[in-house]
């Protein structure tokens, strides 16, 4: 009776450990097939380099595409990682935007798991789910390649979000831990790419609705409006600029 709970979650254990190496087979056999990022990635590259160039302080145009003036109006989260990187680890500044989106969409499958297993339950369907969530090509083709640098931070982050907001859901309790890490979660997918920001922040409207909410609503409110005032802190120099809007 006791052997057998022990003996599925080492099955699912060997199961996620199989499902990770073939997600890593599947994308290493893209990545490897160029020396370079996939599809895109300039404009990328071209804003990593403005803000390294501004000491990381937000510019307010980018130099991609010269002459024009592009607003430097997009989230610059992912773009300080690979610049920190470059700068730090030495690496070069192409294969960081080759290789972190890579790195990113593998780290997502941990946390896409445990939503599932927190959603669906004990059993196989958390399996299933993130069988297809990490092998079927919507699950990392647009996030592995050099325009993805972005969306792969943001979906981890968001996962990540979800995962806390969930458990805070289910403790019940309107101010604690893991409410403030799922809004400093939150604020860091803000800092990384909008439109998932508003697809998380959706989820999290429809989780509320099924698990009846907090107790005590408005101090939930404010735990995770914590989390949110760094981001638009960071962001509100780039929106506010007049040009850029």
């Amino acid at each position: 009776m006791t052997s057998s709970p022990r003996r599925e979650k080492q099955a699912a254990i060997l199961v996620l450990a199989f499902c990770i190496f073939l997600a890593a087979i599947i994308r290493l056999q893209l990545l490897l097939a160029t020396p370079r990022p996939l599809n895109d990635g300039g404009l990328f590259y071209a804003m990593t380099r403005d803000l390294q160039v501004a000491g990381y302080r937000l510019p307010e145009f980018t130099t991609y595409n010269l002459p024009d003036r592009i607003p430097y109006a997009y989230p610059p989260l992912s773009f300080a990682l690979a610049g920190a990187l470059n700068q730090l680890l030495g690496a070069d500044l192409l294969q960081v935007l080759r290789w972190l989106p890579f790195v990113l969409n593998m780290l997502s499958i941990l946390p896409f798991y445990l939503l599932a297993k927190r959603i669906l339950g004990d059993g196989r369907k958390p399996l299933y789910a993130t069988i297809a969530y990490s092998l079927l090509k919507p699950g990392y083709f647009w996030y592995i390649m050099g325009g993805g640098l972005t969306r792969s931070l943001g979906l981890l982050c968001s996962l990540w979000a979800l995962v806390f907001f969930w458990d805070a859901l289910r403790a019940g309790r309107w101010f604690s831990g893991r409410l403030l890490a799922a809004g400093v979660l939150l604020g860091l997918t803000a800092c990384s790419h909008i439109e998932i920001t508003l697809l998380t922040a959706g989820v999290m409207a429809l989780f509320c609705c099924f698990q009846g909410g907090f107790r005590r609503p408005t101090g939930g409110r404010c735990c995770t409006f914590t989390g949110w005032r760094p981001s638009w802190r960071l962001l509100a120099p780039a929106a506010s600029s007049r040009k850029a809007l």
